[in-house]
């Protein structure tokens, strides 16, 4: 089976695609690999593989060595509906009337909701292609796309609402059909389980950027 990984950073996830333990369609060949799209919550670029001198992340850094590591890759909104929307689109979030963050849900703790109006303009979402393109397709966790769509309209596989961020057991991956190549999304809460955490970075060792005042203020926001 044909494996690829990437590292792609924008504001609030990455993308990387790997090698895993169950493989439902082992005769997938290099025109259709399984893919697995994982969202990594509120992370920023300040990791070795991109020059970091404090903080270590060798798991990211392999995999930033064994696949493609993106240079140029920048995001077009700093909050999480709006860049979301974009990045399952491939659309400026303003041309479809996503930009404004909480504007539209599908679903919000198990209710549908009608009352909002904007969509992606007929756009096709980067699931529907994979389907078209015969692949099947799940998300594990978080939607939070912010125009107006049915979940079973992206997704051959869509579990039951389980609040906010929607933490799965796994089972999507497990009943891809034999033989079909996966494109799957895998959404993790990142640096929002770190909120509570204890600080392993000290001030007085981080890279203060030119555009913050070098004063402790900043020194410990940067390390928290």
């Amino acid at each position: 089976m044909k494996i690829i990984s990437l590292i792609l950073l924008y504001l609030s996830f990455s993308l990387v695609t790997g090698q895993n333990s169950h493989q439902p369609s082992p005769e997938v060949g290099p025109a259709q690999p399984n893919i697995l799209w994982i969202y990594v919550e509120d992370t920023n670029g300040w990791m070795s593989c991109y020059g970091d001198k404090v903080i270590e992340t060798p798991n990211i850094d392999q995999l930033a060595s064994n696949g493609i590591r993106f240079d140029r890759a920048y995001m077009t909104a700093g909050v999480c509906s709006p860049t979301r929307s974009a990045n399952i689109t491939g659309m400026y979030q303003t041309s479809i009337g996503a930009h404004e963050h909480y504007s539209s849900f599908s679903m919000w703790r198990g209710n549908k909701m009608e009352s909002w109006e904007p969509n992606h303009l007929g756009v096709k979402t980067v699931p529907e292609i994979f389907q078209a393109a015969g692949y099947y397709t799940f998300n594990d966790g978080k939607f939070h796309y912010n125009f107006v769509y049915d979940e079973d309209d992206l997704y051959d596989h869509v579990h039951p609402p389980m609040g906010f961020h929607g933490a799965r057991k796994g089972t999507a991956w497990s009943e891809c059909p034999e033989g079909q190549p996966f494109f799957g999304q895998i959404q993790l809460r990142g640096g929002k389980n770190l909120r509570n955490s204890p600080a392993i970075i000290k001030p007085e060792e981080v890279k203060v950027h030119p555009y913050y005042p070098d004063h402790q203020v900043f020194r410990q926001m940067i390390a928290d």
